[in-house]
């Protein structure tokens, strides 16, 4: 009785303290993580009007306030996949890292793996976002020029990463010419080179 009394109390401390860190993790994250962290939720459960909500309100009025959606599409070769068109993706295993913050604007980075249930893949992603305040409250802002400025960067190194991997592909079938046998051999390899919109320069 004495011995699962004991037990029990030991149970009890350490989903106490397992409460407890989680408490003061939630409670130590910075806004612009939070606003992050509850796009990619709405995100995931196709709740486009929480979606909406997490963006800045000039982003709305704008034809195409998806960037998120623009982000999860690729093309690779002949394949390409709009995840605009088909809604059901989702996002696993998000970690968020703060990597600036600075009065108004925040640059919040955050990776996962996002899941394409129409051909059944699991893949990484690294995306990072612009935050900024705006009436008291954080939003992102899916048309920050600090984010065209790195996504300039970022895919002009991973496009000759892309050229590297194909060419490595074509020399090692001895098929050089056939692009849809290259891109099916490497797709998801090139999946998550595609979905990697990281600038490590920005890591801190």
């Amino acid at each position: 009785m004495f011995k699962r009394l004991i037990h029990y109390l030991s149970l009890s401390l350490l989903v106490l303290i397992g409460l407890t860190v989680w408490g003061c993790t939630a409670l130590n994250k910075h806004p612009a993580e939070k606003v992050v962290e509850e796009m990619y939720r709405a995100f995931s459960r196709g709740d486009m009007d929480g979606y909406m909500d997490t963006i800045l309100p000039q982003n709305r009025r704008q034809p195409n306030p998806f960037g998120l959606l623009n982000a999860m599409s690729f093309s690779i070769g002949p394949v390409g996949f709009d995840v605009s068109k088909i809604m059901a993706v989702s996002i696993r295993d998000l970690k968020l890292k703060m990597l600036k913050v600075k009065d108004d604007y925040a640059l919040v980075q955050a990776e996962g793996y996002v899941r394409y249930p129409i051909i059944m893949m699991e893949v990484r992603f690294c995306d990072q976002h612009d935050v900024r305040l705006q009436d008291g409250r954080w939003y992102v802002d899916v048309y920050a020029p600090e984010r065209a400025q790195r996504l300039e960067k970022v895919l002009g190194i991973r496009q000759q990463e892309l050229a590297n991997m194909a060419l490595n592909v074509h020399r090692a079938t001895g098929r050089p010419g056939d692009e849809l046998s290259t891109a099916v051999s490497i797709f998801g390899s090139m999946m998550e080179k595609t979905l990697d919109l990281c600038d490590k320069t920005q890591i801190p």
